[in-house]
């Protein structure tokens, strides 16, 4: 059984970092001691994580985007927004987003308000945020592109 973020009743529930490590490697986890848990506990700010969890785990797709820029208390101060097409065809953002997921959640919530179609490609890993999974859309950047994924690029 995995016990990555999961979507029981499709509401995200909180991380089990113990029964994360048993999942991947059971014999691994039985040697972790609890205070190397507790450190990385910590350090990946689980309580914190485990906080939004609870209170937003039931929201979905932008909605969810949203509910992140809330909790961090991030605000965007976008300039040359009137340079975008307009809403109705289809387009190609590039972007490179060195911070990783706090401007990577910034263009979903920002690009998300004005193109209700938004698709977002991301790397296979990202889609253990199931209630992103309506934007999001499968790169495997290691391997094989399932014919799936090619499909909902398409």
């Amino acid at each position: 059984m995995n016990h990555t973020p999961e979507m029981a009743d499709d509401t995200l529930k909180p991380i089990d970092l113990k029964k994360v490590f048993e999942s991947k490697n059971p014999k691994l986890a039985r040697w972790i001691p609890r205070f190397v848990l507790n450190r990385l506990k910590k350090i990946i700010c689980l309580d914190d994580i485990n906080d939004f969890i609870t209170k937003h785990g039931n929201r979905k797709g932008l909605d969810f985007a949203n509910a992140i820029m809330e909790y961090l208390n991030l605000s965007l101060d976008i300039q040359g927004a009137e340079n975008l097409p307009p809403a109705d065809g289809r387009y190609l953002f590039v972007s490179n987003h060195p911070l990783g997921g706090p401007d990577g959640i910034a263009l979903i919530s920002f690009l998300g308000s004005r193109y209700a179609e938004l698709k977002f490609p991301v790397n296979d890993i990202l889609l253990n945020l199931k209630n992103l999974n309506t934007i999001f859309l499968p790169v495997n950047k290691h391997g094989k592109q399932s014919k799936e994924a090619v499909k909902a690029i398409e």
